[in-house]
């Protein structure tokens, strides 16, 4: 009888866990671009996540980040705001690579660059401070935005969609393979 009811319960268990057994473990897909967290969403800023993003959708987006870049509401990230941003990556990097650390997870250092500043950090005063007055507006900041969503936007009709996203992504990684060839 024991034997029985230890054969019943050990059978019940796997046919539970079967189905957890037999998925896939998840992999990036290309859908998502290697980003899990962003696996349900449409386009990065689509915020009604019908899976396309409008020009408004994307101005709207660019305004909340400049918002929150913009510490003292001046409508201008100076310097003194950029370096607090930077800063304030620095320490939530610290944090998540410490925190990564605790479950055993270790990623290698980065090489220390001195004084040469980061690619962004040259991004950031050179090409989007446009007047070259030292401070980045949203203006600065949006121009080169749109910018990139009327490339994308094949068809004109101020809208872009998934394919027409996908379609820009594989033209930037072909000249982008193409630059490195060279």
């Amino acid at each position: 009888m024991k034997t029985r009811a230890l054969i019943v319960s050990t059978a019940a268990g796997l046919l539970m866990t079967a189905p957890t057994l037999a998925q896939q473990p998840t992999q990036p897909s290309a859908e998502t671009h290697g980003h899990g967290r962003h696996a349900m969403r449409g386009l990065p800023g689509d915020v009604n996540e019908d899976g396309n993003l409008t020009l408004a959708e994307l101005r709207a987006g660019i305004a909340n980040r400049f918002q929150k870049m913009d510490a003292n509401a001046d409508g201008k990230v100076d310097e003194a705001e950029r370096a607090a941003l930077h800063e304030a990556r620095k320490e939530r990097w610290e944090a998540r690579k410490a925190k990564m650390a605790e479950r055993g997870i270790e990623r290698p250092e980065r090489p220390e660059r001195g004084d040469r500043p980061h690619r962004g950090e040259r991004g950031l005063r050179g090409k989007l401070d446009a007047n070259s007055d030292g401070s980045i507006t949203l203006a600065e900041i949006e121009a080169p935005a749109v910018e990139r969503f009327q490339r994308m936007d094949t068809n004109g009709d101020g809208t872009v969609t998934k394919a027409e996203h996908e379609a820009a992504r594989a033209a930037m990684k072909a000249r982008w393979q193409k630059r490195k060839a060279d």
